[in-house]
């Protein structure tokens, strides 16, 4: 670094990667007018990340937090802005989110690993990780006639093909619920493949039954096998041979066949 003291720094991730690589200067030069300072005062450093690591499956599903969400909310603003160093509020957000203590030691490892057992931030950052653009011409509200209770994250979808017949007629509208917390074995999920198709309908999203197989080891149990299964006897199961349950990207869980007319 050239500038032992610059007025402003901009952390890239493997440089020159992720820097114009017809320009190594953008950079400085975007930093220097967004900080309003000369080019040659302000310095460009690489910043490099350790991998995630996630405790396996089964992690920790927390309970609904018990508290007011302005509270927690006003609770989770004053950790952010917490300058004394202690740590005081951000066990207090986390205790006010989770019903629980953090563990002890330092908070960053304490929260560090709190977080990697949590199933709700696992599946958060499975979303997050890769984002899609949502056509809004392709959504639309509609209304069912439905006892269940309705919450943010349920959607309604139209089934395509026979496998999951006579449960799921080919055309049905049906209710999903996502994400999918806990285990998900048995249940009826909707399923997006990566390295295979459904051979129904060709297509990377399936609808099926969930159940993986496990083998025990000297270090316990691990996945070796996950199927998931039609229920239309004519059809053949989705075997897909992986030691890493997370490696499937289960998008939704079935929660109620609406029927094959189109909802309003």
């Amino acid at each position: 670094m050239p500038h032992p003291a610059p007025s402003g720094v901009v952390r890239r991730r493997g440089w020159p990667y992720d820097l114009h690589r017809q320009d190594p200067g953008a950079a400085r030069d975007f930093a220097s007018r967004f900080f309003g300072v000369a080019p040659d005062s302000v310095a460009t450093v690489c910043e490099d990340y350790e991998a995630e690591v996630w405790t396996a499956a089964p992690r920790v599903v927390p309970p609904p937090p018990a508290e007011d969400p302005a509270s927690i909310l006003e609770c989770c603003v004053e950790a952010v802005e917490d300058e004394d160093g202690t740590g005081a509020g951000v066990r207090a957000a986390y205790r006010a989110l989770s019903g629980e203590e953090l563990g002890a030691g330092g908070w960053p490892e304490a929260l560090h690993a709190a977080l990697s057992r949590n199933e709700v931030v696992f599946r958060l950052n499975e979303e997050l990780r890769s984002p899609r653009a949502l056509d809004e011409s392709d959504w639309e509200w509609v209304e069912i006639d439905t006892a269940r209770s309705l919450r943010p994250g349920m959607f309604v979808a139209r089934v395509v093909g026979k496998s999951m017949e006579p449960r799921i007629p080919d055309g049905a509208y049906c209710l999903f619920a996502s994400p999918v917390l806990g285990t998900r074995q048995g249940r009826t999920v909707l399923v997006q493949l990566h390295d295979a198709v459904d051979p129904d309908t060709g297509d990377r999203f399936t609808i099926k039954r969930y159940r993986s197989e496990k083998a025990a080891d000297e270090n316990g149990w691990r996945h070796v096998r996950i199927v998931l299964e039609p229920l239309n006897p004519d059809f053949e199961p989705i075997e897909l041979a992986t030691e890493d349950e997370d490696s499937v990207a289960v998008v939704a869980e079935l929660v109620e066949v609406i029927g094959t007319d189109p909802p309003t």
